[in-house]
C-alpha cells in the first residue's frame, strides 16, 4: 500500500495545480466481536488509530451479533473499543497493537473485546477557586476528569457545559485527577489527586475546586558574560509532582504563574546542549498576589 506523501507548495495570487494525491490502499482487514458479560454487544464503536505519519483513523460500530470489520492500510495500528461514558458498561480489554506489512498483500487480523456491566457512577462538578461551576457553550474538552482503577484501567471524560461530569465504573477503588488545558485556563490548576471507592450506585464527589495560579516566580538566565540567554526552559516543581515550565525570552527573562507554596526552580537544559547548569535548584516560597525572584547563571560550552 502506498504511503501518504507530503507535497510542499508555494501559494501566490495564482492558482496552484497539485499533483495527483495518492491515498494508501485499505487492503487489510481487522475484525472481531465485542461481548458484554458474555453476550454480543450491538452498536459499540470500534476505532483503529494509525500510528504512522498523519494517515487516518477508521471507525465502525458492531452489528447485532457484536461483530465488527475495519479496512486499513499498511503500518502500525491501535485498535480499541471506544468507551461511551453515557453507557452502562465499561471496556475490559486494553487496546490492541497491530502491524501490517505494506508489501505483503492483503492481511487479516482477529481481535475480540469484552465490556462489563457497571456497578455505579462517579459524579460531581468542577468549580473555579471561588466556587463557580466551570461552564462552557458545549462539552468542555479543555477540562477532563481522569479516573484510574487499581488494575490500571483508565477512563477520561470531558465536562458537561454546566461543569458536571458522570463516569461509569465497576466496583473498586479509583485514583482521580483533573487535567486542564493551560492555554484555555492559564490562571487555574487542578487540585491534588484523590481517591474514591465505588461499591454500587452513584458516588457523588461533590465540588472539585480548582486552584488559582496567582503567585509568580520570575527571574533571568544569564551566561558567563552576564548576557541574557533566550530559549532556555525553566521549570518549577514540588515533591507532590506538580510542575510548571516556561521558556526565557530573548533577553533571558522568564515568568511563571504557579499556585502558592514552596517550589524548586531551575533551568532545564535537556534540550539545549550549548549550555550547562551546575548550581543547585533554587527553593522559593511563592505567595498569592506576590512575585518572588529566582535568577540563574549558565555556562556556554
Amino acid at each position: 500500500a502506498a504511503a501518504i506523501r507530503h507535497y510542499p507548495v508555494a501559494v501566490s495570487t495564482a492558482n496552484v495545480n497539485l499533483p495527483n494525491l495518492i491515498l494508501p490502499a485499505a487492503t487489510n482487514t481487522i475484525h472481531g466481536q465485542v461481548t458484554r458479560d458474555g453476550l454480543p454487544l450491538e452498536s459499540a464503536s470500534v476505532t483503529a488509530h494509525s500510528q504512522d505519519s498523519w494517515q487516518y483513523d477508521r471507525t465502525t460500530t458492531t452489528d447485532i451479533s457484536g461483530q465488527f470489520s475495519l479496512r486499513v492500510g499498511g503500518g502500525d495500528w491501535t485498535v480499541e473499543v471506544v468507551q461511551d461514558n453515557s453507557a452502562d458498561w465499561v471496556v475490559d480489554t486494553p487496546p490492541a497493537e497491530l502491524t501490517f506489512d505494506s508489501d505483503n498483500g492483503a492481511q487479516t487480523a482477529l481481535r475480540d473485546f469484552t465490556v462489563s456491566s457497571i456497578d455505579g457512577h462517579l459524579v460531581g462538578v468542577v468549580v473555579d477557586p471561588v466556587g463557580n461551576p466551570i461552564t462552557s457553550g458545549g462539552p468542555n474538552n479543555a477540562v477532563s476528569i481522569d479516573v484510574t482503577s487499581a488494575d490500571g484501567a483508565f477512563i477520561s471524560t470531558a465536562l458537561n457545559n454546566d461543569g458536571t461530569f458522570s463516569i461509569p465504573a465497576l466496583s473498586g477503588n479509583y485514583d482521580i485527577s483533573v487535567w486542564l488545558d493551560t492555554a484555555t485556563y492559564p490562571t487555574y490548576w487542578g487540585p491534588s489527586d484523590f481517591t474514591a471507592e465505588v461499591v454500587s450506585g452513584t458516588v457523588d464527589l461533590g465540588q472539585i475546586r480548582l486552584l488559582s495560579r496567582n503567585a509568580t516566580i520570575s527571574g533571568t538566565v544569564t551566561d558567563q558574560a552576564h548576557a541574557g540567554v533566550g530559549g532556555i526552559l525553566v521549570g518549577a516543581w514540588q515533591s507532590e509532582g506538580e510542575q510548571f515550565v516556561t521558556t526565557t525570552a530573548a533577553n533571558g527573562s522568564y515568568q511563571l504563574k504557579v499556585t502558592p507554596g514552596t517550589w524548586e526552580v531551575a533551568p532545564d537544559l535537556s534540550y539545549n546542549i550549548g549550555y550547562i547548569f551546575s548550581q543547585a535548584p533554587a527553593q522559593v516560597g511563592a505567595k498569592a498576589g506576590q512575585t518572588v525572584n529566582a535568577s540563574f547563571g549558565v555556562e556556554h560550552v
